[in-house]
């Protein structure tokens, strides 16, 4: 594989990818790592923050008015600092079956990039569970079932992963929310600690 993304690969990427699709490229890698950065201007931390030096983002718009909701409201920076306190990873997957949001939070289980929003959820899952993840949403689609559950334990962690049905007020699907957590310190817990015992400052 090292072999084929050398000398097949790379000299593809060099001779297609823009210099706008670069800047792309090196900017989300901090999710996963950095790579071809032998030989290509630009892939490096570096780079990127030169690049970005002095350019406005335009991942999304930047709406600050009220987000009124039946039980308060927020401004759109409290609800993003909101959802990225949580501690949990959060995607919403709309209607029409394309990636809308999801959390930025600082410890996220799986990696996510900006560029997968507006993506079609069948591609932004391995092969080997697309399969299960569209029999969800067909089933959530039909009205058939609510939620799904699944969990993985991996190098130590039990990953929690959780799929609810997003409905109006007249049962109408609006998508999917995807909710992933890591909770091997939760599974310990034993007996009781209340605010009213056993809390310190």
């Amino acid at each position: 594989m090292i072999m084929k993304e050398n000398q097949i690969l790379k000299p593809m990427l060099v001779d297609n990818l823009t210099e706008e699709d670069w800047k792309v490229v090196a900017q989300e890698s901090a999710q996963f790592g950095y790579a071809f950065v032998e030989g290509v201007e630009g892939a490096s931390p570096s780079d990127v923050k030169a690049w970005l030096r002095d350019e406005p983002s335009e991942d999304l718009p930047s709406d600050t008015s009220d987000v009124e909701l039946p039980s308060g409201y927020f401004d759109a920076h409290e609800l993003e600092a909101v959802l990225n306190a949580l501690p949990y990873d959060i995607t919403y997957v709309n209607a029409d079956d394309r990636v809308q949001y999801f959390s930025e939070g600082k410890h996220r289980v799986f990696p996510r990039t900006r560029t997968i929003i507006g993506r079609l959820v069948e591609d932004c899952h391995p092969p080997k569970s697309l399969d299960r993840v569209l029999a969800v949403v067909d089933s959530f689609k039909s009205g058939e079932r609510d939620e799904e559950h699944f969990w993985i334990q991996k190098d130590g962690l039990f990953i929690l992963i959780r799929y609810y049905a997003v409905r109006d007020d007249e049962g109408k699907y609006l998508g999917v929310v995807e909710v992933t957590e890591e909770i091997s310190g939760l599974r310990g817990l034993e007996g009781t600690k209340t605010l009213v015992e056993g809390f310190s400052v």
